[in-house]
């Protein structure tokens, strides 16, 4: 038996921004149009007992947009360790290089066990 609260729900929406920012959406309308309507159904604001403004939103639909543009070219790229803005035609401000990937691996109690480098990572992931 599977127990879904409006947490459960709201962590699925922020894993949903999250995908949009990662592929630079939050740059376009589209994403922008997107992430306000997500934003405005998390929380209390999911509640159907809330009294307030926000008009409740077709899931099925909205899952569907999300799909439909992460489905397809991402609105960035990296170019010289720096990632690009393909719709601003410009860099993205006060990020620097893209860091080395690295992992910690953590015990129970989060205590560090090992640090795995970037070449450990990658040699892992293939």
């Amino acid at each position: 038996m599977n127990w879904r609260s409006k947490k459960y729900y709201d962590f699925l929406d922020w894993v949903n921004i999250l995908k949009l920012r990662d592929r630079c959406h939050n740059y376009e309308d589209k994403g922008k149009e997107l992430m306000d309507i997500i934003v405005s159904q998390m929380n209390n604001n999911r509640l159907s007992t809330k009294n307030g403004t926000s008009a409740r939103v077709d899931r099925t639909f909205l899952q569907t947009s999300i799909e439909k543009l992460l489905s397809g070219p991402s609105n960035c790229e990296i170019r010289k360790g720096k990632v690009w803005i393909k719709s601003l035609n410009r860099f993205r401000h006060k990020v620097g290089l893209i860091k080395p990937m690295a992992v910690q691996l953590l015990d129970q109690n989060e205590i560090l066990l090992k640090y795995l480098h970037k070449r450990t990572v990658q040699t892992l992931l293939v």
